[in-house]
């Protein structure tokens, strides 16, 4: 039987849960934002920029909160919850940012392929069904222990070999539409 901790009103649909690097989580809604802190406080969040239907995820390598708006694209959160646009750039229709190893930030899209970023030179190389991926739709990104880079979209599971800059697909039958 599951118990109440406390009571509070959400004003919308809650989307995502993500741990901020001061422990507290940060609750997405679709037109809000709070703040659970580790005393069981909720608080609602203020933003500058109205952020409309918002998944949120924190990176696990760098701890750094992301923010994927429909229509305002990505924006970073910072620890005095203050919404910085990521890059200074609309990045729209992000789905998973990932920050490897190496420092290199792989942004992945609902439609739209991926980019891998490098932060420190602004170098951005795009990857989308031009250039040899099946399918746009990315819905995760994950680092091996060897840097290698796997992706996840709505048909396949594909491997960036970091050696090699060769991209290869884990074919399932049952991954493809209709069967």
């Amino acid at each position: 039987k599951a118990t109440a901790i406390s009571e509070f009103s959400f004003e919308s649909n809650i989307f995502t849960l993500s741990e901020q690097r001061n422990g507290s989580i940060l609750i997405s809604s679709v037109r809000q934002f709070y703040s659970l802190d580790k005393n069981g406080s909720i608080s609602r969040i203020l933003t500058q920029n109205n952020l409309p239907f918002t998944l949120s995820m924190q990176d696990k390598l760098t701890k750094r909160t992301f923010i994927f708006s429909v229509s305002n694209g990505l924006h970073e959160i910072t620890d005095d919850y203050e919404f910085k646009q990521f890059g200074g750039k609309e990045y729209k229709g992000v789905s998973y940012v990932k920050t490897c190893s190496n420092g290199n930030i792989w942004l992945g899209f609902n439609r739209n392929g991926l980019i891998r970023l490098n932060e420190k030179t602004g170098e951005e190389i795009h990857f989308d069904e031009s250039t040899g991926l099946f399918d746009n739709s990315v819905r995760s990104i994950e680092e091996d222990s060897e840097g290698n880079i796997w992706i996840s979209t709505s048909e396949h599971i594909w491997k960036y070999d970091i050696a090699t800059r060769l991209f290869s697909v884990l074919h399932d039958d049952r991954f493809v539409k209709g069967k």
